[in-house]
């Protein structure tokens, strides 16, 4: 259906203002219904379709004729002041019951839709993003129901009054825009693992082939359950013009400090991702020189081979370079 999906978008998104895309946001990390805010916040459009789809794979909408959209922010001529119709996750699901019974009351003098077969409801809400086609998703459904028969032969519709939108599984995270590395360590519960352990996953945004980063778009998808229960534990990132930063368990951090300990050789620790230079001098005092070797510091301490051997006094100096 996602052709479809993005033929409805078109219309609708052509009326609505652009959102403008924010820093590295975590707002809601680790709490459900604070997350569950700000995908109230974030929906700027409803969508919500009722079809029958036809054994040759047609599709027929069961209302003709009337826009399967709303508006749920919107700027009016001639102040252009914005008007939010939803404040809440209950005035979100407001709108999807009454749109639904609007485009599902077609399917009951639709000749086209066969009554006693079933009718899906695919309905989503959506963030007005040019970047993205179709834009990221808040609350969805996605689910078939059946026309009630009476017993006179006509046919109603079943009660709709308590359907609810859900979450959608996948949340989409704007990265600043100047970023170009980003990396992530995400805790894999023991009920995903099949064991009793757990287990920290590391994800690069070099080597990252499970479309968890777009660096094209500048986005994090990360899955919902996981953020809500804070099991994202690191995000850091760098770009040419970008300082690096550190975010650990939702809240911007300290980088770990780099350490350059001297015995026999030469160890190197520090923040994952951190670009060093390593600098000697004769005497503690100085002067310093550039060795010209520059590290990308792993996540456990390494071996720095000096050329120079270990006579001497080093020491490093961070670099606001990119990994690479």
């Amino acid at each position: 259906m996602k052709i479809l999906k993005n033929i409805l978008l078109f219309t609708l998104l052509s009326f609505v203002g652009k959102v403008e895309a924010q820093d590295f946001d975590l707002t809601g990390y680790g709490d459900r219904e604070k997350t569950i805010t700000r995908f109230v916040d974030n929906s700027v459009a409803l969508k919500v379709t009722v079809y029958q789809e036809k054994p040759d794979g047609s599709v027929v909408r069961a209302t003709q004729g009337i826009s399967s959209g709303v508006a749920l922010i919107y700027r009016t001529p001639p102040s252009w002041v914005e008007t939010r119709l939803c404040w809440t996750k209950a005035d979100i699901d407001r709108e999807y019951r009454k749109k639904l019974l609007q485009m599902a009351n077609g399917a009951l003098t639709n000749t086209a839709i066969d009554k006693d077969k079933p009718l899906t409801i695919y309905a989503w809400t959506t963030k007005n993003e040019p970047r993205f086609n179709p834009p990221p998703d808040y609350f969805d459904v996605y689910e078939e129901f059946m026309l009630i028969k009476t017993p006179d032969g006509k046919y109603a519709l079943p009660d709709f009054s308590k359907k609810v939108m859900n979450m959608v599984p996948y949340l989409v995270i704007d990265l600043p825009p100047k970023v170009e590395w980003v990396r992530v360590e995400r805790n894999i519960p023991s009920y995903k693992l099949g064991a009793l352990s757990q287990e920290i996953s590391v994800i690069d945004s070099r080597y990252d082939d499970s479309g968890f980063t777009d660096m094209r778009f500048k986005v994090l998808t990360v899955d919902t359950e996981d953020f809500i229960n804070g099991n994202y534990l690191k995000f850091s990132m760098v770009g040419s013009d970008y300082p690096f930063t550190v975010y650990n368990n939702g809240v911007k951090s300290a980088e770990i400090p780099t350490k350059l300990t001297i015995s026999r050789v030469l160890q190197v620790s520090g923040e994952p991702g951190r670009v060093v230079a390593i600098e000697r001098a004769e005497s503690i005092l100085g002067p310093w020189t550039d060795t010209g070797d520059q590290f990308e510091l792993p996540a456990y301490p390494f071996t720095y081979e000096s050329t120079y051997g270990t006579i001497g006094f080093y020491r490093t100096r961070i670099v606001n370079q990119v990994p690479r």
